[in-house]
């Protein structure tokens, strides 16, 4: 218990700033009855603080899936994949159910500005999945919202790397 409480003290001394980094890989699980989230990329900033045995390094962490929940009819998870993400030129969308579903795809900045629509009339598998091109879009993050009719939605937050 001194160890989780030294651990808080520490943390909110630590000085928060905001990052957007690409994780190459992350997981968890649990420690002792404590639960342990990690994640493996790059980082710009990195502050360690240490005390009573204890070593903790400010970082980021990011979801394994991607989804972002929404109030709409939600599609349940690993019914829509995407991938690569990040990517540089091509995103590639696969789903699970029979093809005779249509597919809606909408790219939005994190302005909520519509940037790229893509319709498909036969939900795409994964072993043939569908391509969005997104070359002409600028390196940052996006939302990318997929709608399938009579299904539901899901968003994921897709990077755009540069080239």
């Amino acid at each position: 218990m001194r160890n989780i409480l030294l651990l808080l003290v520490m943390l909110m001394g630590l000085n928060a700033q905001a990052q957007q980094v690409v994780a190459s890989a992350s997981g968890g699980g649990n420690a002792g009855g404590v639960l342990v989230d990690w994640t493996v990329g790059e980082m710009t900033l990195v502050n360690t603080a240490s005390g009573g045995g204890l070593i903790v390094t400010q970082g980021f962490h990011q979801p394994i899936d991607g989804a972002i929940p929404t109030s709409e009819p939600y599609l349940e998870d690993g019914v829509v994949q995407v991938f690569p993400n990040p990517t540089s030129a091509t995103l590639y969308i696969g789903t699970t159910l029979e093809p005779q579903h249509a597919l809606d795809c909408q790219i939005f900045d994190l302005k909520g500005r519509l940037v790229q629509n893509a319709e498909f009339s036969n939900a795409p598998s994964m072993k043939q999945p569908e391509t969005l091109n997104m070359q002409s879009l600028a390196a940052g993050t996006y939302l990318l919202r997929v709608n399938i009719a009579g299904k539901g939605n899901t968003v994921f937050k897709v990077v755009k790397v540069a080239q």
